[in-house]
């Protein structure tokens, strides 16, 4: 499962720059396909930095990982020469650090985890079992 989609890859980075990106037979529209495996794999990339310290995948998709999956994705995707800038690669080299952030703990990925309390002890005053009385046979 992929933490965002290409629909939402095209509304965050634009058209023109998926399509530059990612046109593999250059008829002006990018190549879905080949976005979907470089956004599974950007996915997979994501869960196994992050599985050491999340259950993965994680869900609901905080936006900190949907963008970083763009970013990753959008760089994987990139395999022709004038295609990959520079702009490109650190942005997957500054993903790829902020996911080593947000595993070792540095850094957090934007929403509150909810830790089920323990319920609480109680106790109460009851009468003693064991008395003078009661262990007077023993």
């Amino acid at each position: 499962m992929a933490y965002i989609g290409v629909a939402d890859l095209i509304e965050r980075y634009g058209a023109d720059y998926v399509t530059a990106s990612c046109d593999r037979d250059q008829n002006g529209d990018p190549d879905t396909s080949a976005l979907e495996r470089a956004l599974d794999e950007a996915s997979a990339r994501i869960d196994a930095r992050l599985e050491v310290r999340y259950t993965v995948p994680v869900s609901p998709v905080p936006a900190v990982l949907a963008s970083l999956c763009g970013d990753i994705a959008i760089y994987l995707a990139s395999t022709d020469p004038l295609a990959l800038t520079d702009d490109k690669r650190r942005r997957y080299e500054d993903a790829m650090k902020e996911l080593v952030a947000i595993a070792s703990g540095a850094a957090g990925l934007g929403v509150v985890e909810v830790v089920p309390s323990a319920p609480a002890l109680r106790f109460s005053p009851a009468c003693r079992i064991f008395t003078r009385s009661t262990l007077r046979y023993f």
